[in-house]
């Protein structure tokens, strides 16, 4: 238990994703996990969507198809707030063909049993976990024995992928805002107009205008409500 706790310290100070990635892989080891995957849809997520050893040809598929809009696990994990086992995800969406074609393909990589562990992010976009097992026994029994534990340490290696996810460094690299662009949001924000961003900025309204619409379009959003919404939500200013 004490290489478990030092493995979780281990997962708290990680300083990339790919370290995060390498503590995440020695604390599973531990629990005797074949398969696990963690996906995060956060729009910041773009580069780390899914971390873990599930094999690569369907993580690819997966997300080829979007089918975290029809995974009845990950359905599952957006409406759950514990650990849950696989089986019983038909009680939370009722089967159709796409589900059906979904528990089909995940057969073919051995994917059919396992536990879904939830997870949230502060931009209330999906996360959770997926862990694998040979036998619905297994799966039993593994969550039974292991839940306290695995709850804890699926938060913890969540929490620091968040802070890591909503670091200043990250959110510049995914956003790519300039330094004109936020100090003209910044004052967007504070309720300045076109014409007054241009006489703090020392530019003209044309140019003020500009920068707005520039950060408008790398945020995706259309209108400057949700430029300022957008830019609070992820502390860019």
């Amino acid at each position: 238990m004490d290489e478990l706790w030092d493995l979780m310290s281990s997962l708290n100070s990680s300083q990339s994703f790919e370290e995060l990635e390498s503590h995440l892989d020695k604390v599973f080891q531990q629990f005797d996990i074949e398969h696990y995957v963690y996906l995060n849809f956060s729009p910041l997520a773009i580069d780390v969507t899914s971390i873990g050893n599930y094999p690569k040809a369907w993580v690819n598929h997966y997300l080829e198809q979007e089918y975290q809009k029809t995974d009845p696990t990950a359905h599952a994990c957006s409406v759950l707030e514990t650990p849950f086992l696989w089986r019983n995800c038909d009680l939370i969406v009722e089967p159709n063909e796409k589900t059906k074609r979904f528990w089909q393909e995940a057969g073919e990589y051995s994917l059919s049993n396992g536990i879904g562990i939830p997870a949230r992010n502060r931009d209330k976009s999906r996360a959770g976990w997926g862990i694998t097992f040979a036998s619905k026994e297994d799966e039993k029994r593994w969550l039974e024995h292991h839940e306290s534990v695995i709850s804890v340490v699926a938060n913890a290696f969540h929490y620091r992928f968040e802070q890591l996810l909503f670091s200043s460094e990250n959110l510049q690299r995914t956003f790519g805002l300039t330094q004109r662009e936020r100090e003209s949001v910044k004052w967007l924000c504070d309720g300045k107009t076109y014409s007054e961003i241009g006489q703090i900025l020392s530019i003209s309204e044309r140019t003020a205008r500009f920068h707005i619409t520039s950060a408008r379009t790398k945020l995706d959003v259309r209108t400057n409500a949700q430029l300022i919404a957008k830019v609070s939500l992820y502390r860019l200013v």
